[in-house]
């Protein structure tokens, strides 16, 4: 790489998309806390109402809504982030590093960070999507047992 070129705009860049994975991750928390409070209030006006259905109906919204709950504990399960900092008693080389070559490892841990948080996310999305299409399903059918 020539010298004279500033990598550090970049590496804030870069940096500053870490911290917004990180704040998408938060986001996904509250999504999939939400779809469990619907469902458990849900389930809770089940249990309270009188329903006058057949027990194999309810028992199938409660197995769709007992999906839902698990999917979306899955979701806001906690799980190991990559942050932009690294630890210099783990990592004492950084300190001895010129200034080039230390933006250029700080790039690559925080795209492998970034790779990493990327892959986590993706998981979330799709277990508080199934969560939420579980919960969907089954309020469509419980619908349609109150109304039948």
């Amino acid at each position: 790489m020539p010298r004279g070129n500033d990598l550090q705009p970049l590496l804030d860049v870069r940096q500053n998309q870490l911290s917004f994975q990180l704040s998408v991750s938060d986001s996904l928390d509250t999504k999939a806390l939400a779809i469990l409070g619907a469902v458990v209030a849900v389930l809770l006006y089940m249990a309270q109402a009188e329903i006058g259905a057949s027990w194999w109906a309810l028992t199938g919204c409660v197995v769709l809504y007992t999906c839902s709950i698990v999917l979306s504990i899955a979701g806001a399960w906690p799980r190991h982030y990559n942050g932009p900092g690294i630890d210099p008693a783990n990592h004492p080389e950084y300190l001895s590093m010129e200034a080039e070559q230390l933006v250029l490892q700080l790039l690559a841990d925080t795209q492998q960070a970034i790779d990493n948080n990327k892959l986590l996310n993706r998981s979330r999305v799709r277990l508080c999507l199934l969560s939420f299409f579980f919960a969907g399903l089954a309020t469509i059918a419980l619908l349609v047992i109150l109304v039948v």
